[in-house]
């Protein structure tokens, strides 16, 4: 059953694809109803093309925009809009949401390199994909 009382907002990373070691800043939101995944200034340090591509859009315009202090809404989807799942090769810290044509996987925690740390965010990750699990799922 979907939590539609509780609202949740966590500072997430977006990944390319399960390897792609070049995380986007954005900000995850569940108002209880629907699920936003926005891109604010932190994400034009690290902007790729791929999510312009994804959004067919001009990478440099989007970046300029995210730097002049603009918030780019990647999605908002009701339960009903959106697929949900939560991958198992990401250790149940992250999530992949499929809405309006696009795949988005969203990391809990930034993905970094090195064992020691990688384990760290995976174990911090978990315990905060936890309550979105109970939310969306």
């Amino acid at each position: 059953m979907i939590n539609t009382t509780n609202t949740l907002t966590e500072n997430v990373w977006l990944l390319q694809n399960k390897l792609n070691p070049f995380p986007v800043a954005g900000q995850l939101t569940w108002d209880g109803s629907e699920l936003s995944l926005v891109l604010g200034i932190p994400a034009a340090e690290s902007f790729s093309g791929w999510v312009a591509k994804r959004l067919n859009a001009d990478a440099d315009t989007l970046k300029e925009r995210l730097r002049s202090g603009e918030s780019i809404q990647l999605f908002r989807s009701n339960r009903e809009q959106m697929s949900v799942s939560w991958p198992k090769s990401m250790a149940g810290a992250a999530l992949e949401v499929e809405t309006g044509g696009a795949e988005w996987l969203i990391c809990m925690e930034y993905p970094s390199g090195g064992a020691i740390l990688q384990t760290i965010n995976l174990l911090s990750g978990r315990k905060k994909a936890k309550a979105w699990k109970a939310a969306l799922d």
